[in-house]
């Protein structure tokens, strides 16, 4: 676990992290792991226009925005 270091310089997507170590007597072991950065929510906004996709004053100043965040 990685915990108290600042991540922001690392891009989104797949990250890959590798150690390697050798003890006092040489012998040596690596291990490799790869990990997401995904920090982008994903937002949906709709408009509901009264169901005919057309939209006149009365309904954007009646309407209703509805959407939603996820993965935050």
């Amino acid at each position: 676990t990685l915990v108290g270091q600042d991540y922001s310089g690392f891009a989104e997507g797949t990250l890959t992290v590798e150690a390697s170590v050798t003890d006092v007597a040489g012998n040596t072991a690596t291990s490799s792991d790869t990990i997401v950065k995904d920090t982008l929510a994903d937002i949906s906004v709709d408009f509901d226009g009264f169901g005919d996709e057309y939209y006149n004053s009365a309904e954007v100043s009646n309407g209703a925005l509805v959407g939603t965040v996820t993965n935050v």
